[in-house]
């Protein structure tokens, strides 16, 4: 009955039956372009926005504890929203990695609180406190399947460590130290700034000056004003209209179809029920 028809409209109204399948292509090409601008423009505007960190690699290798303490103070005194402060140096010889997240709270320092929540099933013992960054005391927390123990001591860079936890989450080889009591012949290699909020432009900037002052390689960052938000909001309000203009344009083909064959269309329905009902009548 349906192919019927359609025969029947190709037939008796062959030009307006082109114009409409041209429309109807047309309509669906709109829509599968809109959703393809819609879906990019959607991703590009997650992707530019969704890190809360700030990173740069230290190529300066006669930086210092100290130095890298002001890095961190400084951002601190800015009230940049630092959630944690994450700095990485390796041995000489590269085999071992000494790293730390640190935090500065309530005029204290502190292991990461964020960070302590996802590693502290896997602790024995317990991390290093506010005096022993203050005293650069040195003290660390090894990996788990080290042979040491709680209360043991290790060579670290030529310098002797006391054991105070074992943990599970990092890699053999890799040591939780407090940043002032790094090894001094260790090798900087990058610092991050883990961050409760994305990061304004000036933030960016003020974090990005710092680190070239110390001989630091900031990490490019994209941070977004408001001429890029609007302009990436626009493109998905437009690709929205577009849609929702091709949805009512086939809504509207479909209605002009079925109100010009309103009739045709009710006398093919009455001579489908009567064939439900009646089989062996024959409709001439």
């Amino acid at each position: 009955m349906v192919f019927k028809n359609v025969t029947d409209l190709m037939k008796r109204h062959t030009a307006l039956f082109v114009i409409l399948l041209i429309s109807q292509i047309f309509a669906l090409l709109s829509i599968f372009f809109v959703f393809g601008v819609f879906q990019n423009n959607l991703y590009e505007l997650c992707d530019n926005h969704d890190s809360k960190s700030l990173e740069a690699t230290i190529d300066n290798q006669k930086i210092t504890s100290d130095d890298i303490n002001k890095i961190f103070m400084t951002m601190v005194e800015e009230e940049i929203p630092i959630d944690y402060f994450y700095v990485e140096a390796e041995s000489k010889d590269g085999k071992k990695s000494f790293l730390d997240r640190a935090q500065y709270k309530n005029g204290k320092y502190g292991y990461s609180d964020s960070v302590y929540e996802n590693m502290k099933y896997g602790l024995q013992g317990s991390y290093y406190e506010d005096k022993d960054y203050r005293n650069k005391n040195k003290v660390v927390v090894i990996n788990g399947e080290d042979k040491k123990d709680v209360g043991d001591t290790i060579v670290l860079g030529e310098e002797t460590f006391d054991i105070i936890g074992k943990d599970d989450i990092n890699d053999p080889g890799e040591y939780e130290i407090p940043f002032t009591a790094f090894p001094k012949n260790c090798v900087w290699i990058r610092l991050n700034f883990g961050l409760t909020q994305l990061p304004t432009r000036a933030q960016y900037e003020t974090f990005r000056d710092l680190l070239l002052s110390y001989g630091c390689k900031p990490a490019e960052f994209y941070v977004s004003n408001n001429a890029d938000l609007r302009q990436e909001y626009s493109m998905l309000v437009v690709s929205a209209l577009l849609a929702i203009l091709a949805g009512v344009n086939m809504y509207m083909i479909y209605r002009f179809i079925f109100k010009k064959r309103r009739k045709k269309l009710a006398v093919f329905f009455i001579m489908w029920l009567q064939q439900e009902t009646c089989p062996d009548v024959i409709f001439y």
